[in-house]
């Protein structure tokens, strides 16, 4: 009856039964699951695998800390990065990074898809809600209010996992952006701008 029982190295969950009651194994070890009973997984700590197109690179290092957005859990979950892949994807031009994340609470499963929001070298940056933030043939734009009117100004922005849009270039601090409150807007119309 010894040889029956079959002994986890590690608590954990099964995830995976490989094979049913009654079936003979073979007690030869050949890598594969025709010699597996059941996949066990330990998911008190679990990592999400993420990748980051080459051009961030340069400013990605290890201990950097980072939030994981899981589509189920409705708060980020703090982590960092544990692993910086020294090859890139050649393919896809991206570079796999691994952020552990404590699941304690076993919330999280494995496979589950994730983002991730990872924290460069920090500078200050403009932020706009994201209904003023407008899309054309030519690219994304705001309108601020000048004299009196609104004026198209084109923006390099970025969408932020909480909804709004962080404006790369294109702005200044002191311009005042024209948030719609449901009447449509136009470069060229006049405008009564309101505080926020």
């Amino acid at each position: 009856l010894e040889d029956t029982t079959v002994r986890a190295p590690y608590d954990g969950v099964i995830t995976r039964r490989f094979n049913d009651e009654g079936v003979y194994l073979s007690n030869v070890f050949r890598g594969g699951v025709e010699s597996s009973v059941l996949q066990i997984q330990e998911n008190h700590i679990v990592v999400a695998v993420v990748y980051a197109p080459e051009q961030y690179l340069s400013s990605l290092k290890l201990e950097q800390k980072a939030f994981v957005y899981v589509e189920s859990q409705p708060e980020p979950r703090e982590s960092y990065v544990l692993v910086l892949n020294d090859m890139l994807d050649v393919g896809a031009r991206t570079v796999e990074l691994r952020l552990p994340i404590d699941n304690s609470d076993y919330a999280l499963k494995s496979g589950q898809f994730a983002r991730a929001e990872i924290f460069t070298d920090e500078k200050p940056v403009l932020s706009v809600p994201a209904k003023a933030v407008f899309q054309d043939q030519s690219g994304a734009y705001v309108l601020v209010s000048l004299d009196g009117r609104a004026e198209m100004r084109r923006v390099v922005a970025k969408e932020r996992p909480d909804g709004t849009f962080a404006v790369l270039e294109g702005l200044d601090a002191d311009d005042d952006v024209i948030v719609p409150n449901g009447e449509p807007v136009a470069a060229g119309d006049p405008v009564a701008p309101e505080a926020v």
